[in-house]
């Protein structure tokens, strides 16, 4: 996927509404990248999109990841937010041998 003004790198979660990438903005910044599974999300998805934009843009910066931007870029929608460095819950048990399954 290509997505003007972002770099994607590494793919965090692809799962049945959305994958999700690590990468950089223009300046260089980390940034995680967050976008509906299908290439073509109906407006009940984009609807989704925007109301988690505008929640994270309403919320204290200093208790949740902040949310930078909306990007529409061709048929699909994709929600930017800061990336700390953070792992998924799932990888930190997985890499101490515990199964989730």
């Amino acid at each position: 996927m290509e997505l003007p003004g972002y770099r994607l790198g590494d793919l965090l979660h692809e799962g049945a509404h959305s994958r999700v990438w690590r990468g950089q903005d223009e300046t260089g910044g980390a940034v995680v990248i967050r976008v509906p599974a299908i290439e073509r999300p109906g407006p009940r998805e984009q609807a989704r999109y925007q109301r988690a934009f505008e929640l994270g843009q309403m919320a204290d910066a200093r208790a949740v990841v902040r949310h930078l931007a909306l990007v529409r870029h061709r048929a699909t929608l994709a929600l930017i937010t800061e990336d700390f460095d953070g792992q998924s819950l799932e990888h930190r048990l997985t890499a101490r041998g515990l199964d989730l399954r």
